[in-house]
């Protein structure tokens, strides 16, 4: 059975960490863990960046949105080689993050251009339920632990991360099983309330599948 998990959020939120400590929990739990990491961070590492003198904020999502479809069809290839095991598969954002950063028009118009690149149409709410689980960890935006020190990429300041950290939740507010993990005082209680989301639905989801066998 194959598990996916999006882990979302505005800017600050501890993605960066969590991903690490989950993965390894839940390979310690006996689960194939594959990690798809941020689309947009992998594009401005490699030279692509949303400025007048590369590619713009429009194009640059474009882009963003193709890559991370044809990476997902990727990752799912190599998870159905487990076919007698548990994969996860967990996402550094998804596709419904980009409507965040370009508004619901331009996301349209967004959908309608990659239905075209892929050869059949796709709608939104498809493109959001690939996901079975949409875990949106809020931005540390407001407290003392705000800081990019694990990604050079963003820029984002206080107001911005907490606009940002809104219309992510709006972008995936479509999906069925959206969980909203806050901020907390102590970060390790944070990862921690991840772990116990993401595991009580694992264990939850084998549950179901046995029942269904007998």
């Amino acid at each position: 059975m194959i598990s996916k998990i999006v882990l979302t959020g505005g800017p600050c939120a501890g993605k960066t960490k969590v991903l690490s400590k989950i993965k390894r929990f839940l390979m310690e739990k006996g689960y194939v863990v594959f990690v798809v990491p941020e689309s947009a961070t992998e594009l401005m590492a490699g030279g692509i960046t949303p400025h007048k003198d590369n590619v713009g904020l429009y194009e640059f999502q474009k882009l963003i949105l193709f890559y991370q479809y044809q990476k997902e069809l990727i990752y799912d290839s190599a998870a159905e080689q487990f076919n007698h095991s548990e994969v996860v598969i967990i996402y550094d954002r998804g596709i419904m993050d980009n409507k965040a950063y370009i508004g619901n028009d331009a996301y349209d118009n967004l959908v309608c251009d990659l239905s075209t690149k892929v050869g059949f149409e796709l709608s939104e709410q498809e493109l959001c339920d690939r996901y079975d689980m949409v875990l949106h960890l809020v931005t540390s935006a407001g407290t003392k632990y705000f800081g990019y020190d694990t990604n050079t990429f963003r820029y984002e300041k206080e107001d911005e991360a907490l606009l940002l950290d809104q219309k992510t939740r709006e972008a995936w507010g479509g999906h069925s099983n959206l969980v909203i993990i806050d901020s907390t005082d102590n970060f390790d209680d944070k990862v921690d309330n991840v772990f116990n989301v993401v595991l009580n639905y694992l264990e939850n989801r084998k549950g179901k599948k046995r029942v269904r066998k007998k």
